[in-house]
């Protein structure tokens, strides 16, 4: 499974991807909301995990334009 990862925080992140990864996903990262809806142009993700409180986008914002 292909895992978007949306998250500032590189602590968080680092666990996240630790853990994905450890049981097999694919986890791709973007950093805001601006990068996650790129991403989602560019490449087919199965699921999206989000942080709410971040810079540029935040995290309701990125899952409003998402729809």
């Amino acid at each position: 499974m292909k895992i978007l990862a949306v998250e500032d925080e590189p602590e968080y992140l680092e666990m996240l991807q630790e853990v994905m990864q450890g049981i097999g996903h694919n986890i791709v990262i973007a950093l805001n909301g601006v990068e996650a809806l790129d991403l989602l142009e560019k490449q087919k993700i199965d699921v999206v995990v989000s942080d709410v409180k971040m810079p540029t986008m935040n995290g309701i914002e990125f899952h409003q334009r998402l729809r």
